[in-house]
């Protein structure tokens, strides 16, 4: 039986038509394919450009920026951002005791860092986390006061950070209301104050 049904010409040419049938579907059909799964990853390309340039764009173009609390002074050094509230001292006090002789042992600082990434990991939502952790290390600078209080918070951010003042206002909120303790209060009670800096890593976010 399928020797006949190979050997009649009427269904041989049938099944010649229906192959040629095929092949043509899949010919025509193929270019579709193709310009769809062009179009698709041409898509895919510029929104991962749009998204790389919101993240790398330079966000303190600016000398002066401004949010609803506060007003921030930015200044670059070739390598980097400096970012410092408006409400900082522009003069420092003069340290009333030899800085070089200080020993910074009995500073807790490993306390003091965890607790700030602690509240930061509540504080920053996770856009802003996210936006963190793609842009580096932030070195912050301060003065630590003789009852642990931080105060005049400056930020170092590399040159094309994605983070903006409303990151900085957020980092500088957390830090700012987080004390430092001494392991022997006793020794800084007469210091008018301690120049000190942390780096934020971003993988501990």
């Amino acid at each position: 039986m399928v020797n006949e049904v190979i050997k009649s010409p009427d269904l041989a040419s049938s099944y010649q038509d229906r192959g040629t049938s095929v092949r043509l579907v899949r010919e025509l059909a193929y270019p579709y394919y193709f310009m769809k799964n062009i179009l698709t990853l041409t898509c895919f390309l510029l929104c991962a450009l749009k998204l790389s340039g919101a993240f790398g764009q330079n966000n303190f173009d600016k000398d002066i920026i401004k949010t609803s609390l506060s007003t921030y002074n930015v200044s670059t050094d070739g390598k980097g951002v400096v970012v410092k509230n408006e409400k900082n001292r522009i003069v420092k006090p003069v340290p009333n005791y030899n800085i070089q002789q200080l020993s910074s042992s009995g500073i807790d600082i490993n306390k003091f860092y965890s607790e700030v990434i602690s509240s930061l990991k509540t504080s920053l939502n996770d856009r802003q986390k996210i936006m963190f952790k793609s842009g580096g290390n932030i070195l912050i600078g301060f003065l630590i006061q003789n009852d642990g209080k931080v105060e005049d918070l400056v930020f170092y951010l590399p040159k094309n950070s994605p983070l903006t003042v409303s990151e900085i206002e957020v980092i500088e909120k957390v830090v700012g209301k987080t004390k430092i303790n001494f392991k022997d209060p006793s020794k800084y009670a007469s210091v008018n104050f301690i120049p000190y800096n942390i780096v934020l890593r971003s993988k501990d976010l």
